[in-house]
């Protein structure tokens, strides 16, 4: 993995009336979640046996809907995008927010490539660390 390029908190949507808590165990045995169609967060549910919807909205427009209308009891988001959509929508009022994990953002090269190119890395990295300044 290369240098973050940009941080992103997996981050719990949830209703405010909602009296689920994503820290809690069985929380996966009580609440229905998703999160966005191909997203990794997606696949991540799948592999850690939450209790998903069998069709995840295609964005995170539709993917805050879900939670609005009462599909979902929770929404798994990257807490950037979200927190930018909940304020635009003007819902402020009705979510709460439960960090889940930090998922710093980074460009993955194959293995191979980096053998192939041994001063790519450090020449990537330091661009990177130059454009997030």
């Amino acid at each position: 993995m290369s240098e973050i390029i940009a941080e992103q908190k997996w981050t719990w949507y949830l209703l405010k009336n909602n009296t689920l808590d994503p820290s809690i165990d069985d929380f996966k045995q009580k609440s229905v979640v998703t999160s966005f169609l191909g997203a990794n967060m997606q696949k991540w549910l799948l592999q850690n046996d939450f209790q998903t919807i069998n069709n995840p909205p295609q964005d995170n427009k539709k993917l805050l809907f879900f939670l609005l209308s009462g599909r979902v009891d929770a929404i798994l988001a990257n807490n950037q995008v979200m927190n930018g959509l909940i304020q635009e929508s003007g819902h402020q009022e009705k979510i709460r927010s439960v960090l889940n994990r930090n998922k710093p953002l980074g460009v993955y090269f194959a293995k191979q490539f980096i053998h192939d190119n041994p001063a790519f890395l450090p020449r990537f990295n330091k661009e990177v660390i130059r454009c997030r300044k």
